[in-house]
């Protein structure tokens, strides 16, 4: 790609960046990720979303049952809506590609109100099914559905690392909580009241940059106005990942010492999700030591790396995770540290490049430890390193929610 083609490439897709921040629901906001996370419809409600309403409301296997139907039909309407939007997306990228910036305000905003009513309606009516089946005794425990919605939808992006962790969601994926939920249940209550105060906010915000897009309001491309409007969602993305490590670390310590360990790693993973993810070394390792003709020495000497490799794992992954988190302070957010690197200005360059690399030598380093321990038929057996994805929504985004969202 010549260089005006790659400025080109990056101006369109800049454009539908900053226009994917303006449609109404965060969670149809995803469908305007897909141009950078590779496609596929998205659900706005997911099964897991609705296991967690299931037991705030303490629903009969009946009406889960009749809930399920229901999720299955909303979610059947959202791919295609999605899909939808997504074909008008590519086809307004390929007007863009060809000179014509001018499609993200005369074209967008109307694909955006459409495809934000049309949403909504389909929210709307699923909602109104789900309350048709439950009793009034039930009813009672509808606003922390609402709150489990509107928490589950804005802690899908994360515009500071951090941010898009639910953790009452976290709990309950680890099982942190068994056992304990008396003790933990009153903490839990108070996050979820807590971190409501800025879920909301970003909803008004959002809300209302949609209105003044569609409104023909904001210009994608007025660099300083979007600006603007990333601080503002920075700055509230902020105060949720500050309430997630203050009760990430009060959950901590109501957790048996057994669980504590796995439980902050879990919360980092998610909070870092391209730091902390599992590496090719870790799954080497995990395959080797199922070979059925694994010698005695080789594992001990599987083990011996194995020990070494994940004490420095640690340290090389909590050292790029500050650096990630020193230069959103700086970029202002994670959004800003994407913004940067669409306009050319290094956005994993400086102390996490150099973080980034210190854990690509150590990770080439062991897989050559564990290459070097295998036979020639063993090696062959390990798995195959998938390519890497320089991917900015993935500092943003979930890939476990991205594949709950895509119904993976």
């Amino acid at each position: 790609m010549g260089r005006i083609s790659r400025i080109v490439h990056r101006v369109c897709v800049l454009g539908a960046l900053v226009a994917a921040m303006f449609i109404a629901d965060a969670g149809v906001a995803q469908v305007g990720m897909n141009m950078g996370m590779g496609g596929g419809a998205q659900q706005v409600i997911t099964r897991r979303e609705l296991d967690a309403y299931s037991k705030i409301l303490s629903m009969t296997p009946e009406q889960f049952e009749a809930a399920k139907v229901l999720l299955e039909g909303v979610q059947a309407q959202t791919r295609q809506l999605t899909q939808d939007f997504q074909k008008k997306m590519e086809a307004m990228m390929e007007k863009a590609q060809d000179g014509d910036f001018g499609v993200w305000q005369t074209e967008m905003p109307g694909h955006i109100k459409v495809m934000a009513e049309k949403a909504k309606a389909l929210e709307t009516a699923f909602y109104d099914d789900i309350k048709a089946i439950l009793t009034a005794e039930q009813m009672v425990k509808w606003p922390s559905v609402e709150r489990c919605h509107r928490r589950t939808q804005w802690t899908r992006v994360g515009f500071f690392s951090g941010a898009g962790v639910d953790l009452i969601s976290l709990v309950e994926r680890t099982k942190a909580g068994e056992g304990i939920m008396a003790d933990l249940t009153p903490l839990l209550d108070e996050y979820e009241m807590k971190i409501d105060d800025p879920v909301q906010a970003m909803q008004r915000m959002q809300e209302k940059q949609t209105q003044d897009y569609i409104d023909g309001k904001f210009n994608a491309f007025d660099m300083q106005a979007a600006q603007n409007v990333i601080k503002d969602y920075a700055e509230t993305g902020k105060k949720m990942r500050d309430i997630n490590r203050e009760f990430a670390r009060k959950i901590i310590s109501v957790l048996p010492e057994d669980r504590r360990a796995g439980f902050e790693l879990e919360f980092k993973r998610r909070s870092f999700s391209r730091v902390y993810r599992e590496t090719h070394a870790q799954k080497q390792f995990a395959a080797a030591e199922k070979f059925a003709d694994i010698t005695p020495e080789q594992k001990e000497s599987l083990a011996s790396v194995r020990e070494a490799y994940e004490r420095d794992l640690a340290l090389a992954n909590d050292r790029w995770a500050r650096a990630v988190e020193e230069q959103e302070e700086a970029s202002g957010g994670t959004f800003g540290v994407m913004m940067s690197g669409f306009t050319g200005q290094g956005a994993s360059s400086g102390a996490v490049g150099e973080a980034r690399q210190a854990r690509t030598d150590l990770d080439k380093r062991t897989e050559e430890r564990i290459e070097a321990i295998l036979t020639a038929e063993q090696r062959e057996r390990l798995p195959k390193k998938e390519r890497r994805q320089g991917n900015p929504w993935m500092d943003m985004v979930d890939p476990e929610d991205l594949a709950e969202m895509q119904g993976d």
